[in-house]
């Protein structure tokens, strides 16, 4: 499969998840509910994974249009990637861009508001743009998506293990499920207001 752009390479890691997602509950119904809940921690970490893949990809695009476009973005785009304006400016400016962006984590709202202020959008238009288009305060997103990434922290970085039962914390399908919703809502959000 060629991935030309950051919502056929978003759609692809969708499938992803959802593919495990699968699997974790045919465990589930088969009395394998260990096995399934440590799916279900993967969908978990590799649905957050898309949103950092997309938001990479999407900033490349974004990036490299507006170099193309207007000489004003070219300082921003400096700055945030901590290179030279000049560097901007090359045959192998994607390849710097993403080389730069690869030590990014970009999946918090406070990450992607930097990676969209730096293109030259306002991330407060943006996400103001999100909430209108779907009827709800960009706040209430952004908190889902900042409990997503809690949880996929909690899974990255802690084992998914809680000190205090001295036991793995419970997840479920549910789970995987809400975070993919979120997940896809963000990027829909961004596919469409972030131009």
């Amino acid at each position: 499969m060629t991935i030309q752009d950051a919502d056929s390479l978003f759609v692809l890691l969708n499938s992803k998840v959802e593919d495990l997602e699968a699997v974790a509950t045919s465990q589930a119904e088969t009395g394998s509910a260990e096995s399934a809940e440590s799916i279900f921690r993967a969908c978990v970490l590799l649905a957050v994974s898309s949103l950092d893949a997309f938001v990479h990809e999407k900033s490349v695009e974004i990036y490299l249009d507006r170099l193309a476009n207007t000489s004003a973005a070219v300082p921003k785009i400096a700055s945030y990637l901590r290179v030279s304006p000049s560097d901007l400016q090359t045959p192998t400016t994607a390849s710097l861009i993403r080389y730069k962006l690869s030590f990014k984590t970009l999946v918090s709202p406070e990450k992607i508001d930097e990676a969209i202020d730096a293109s030259g959008s306002q991330s407060s238009t943006v996400w103001t743009d999100i909430g209108i288009a779907t009827g709800a305060r960009e706040s209430r997103l952004r908190n889902a998506l900042t409990l997503q990434v809690d949880r996929r922290n909690q899974i990255a970085h802690e084992g998914d293990w809680d000190p205090v039962d001295v036991a793995l914390r419970h997840i479920s399908v549910s789970h995987s499920q809400d975070c993919r919703k979120c997940i896809k809502a963000v990027v829909e959000g961004l596919g469409t207001h972030w131009a």
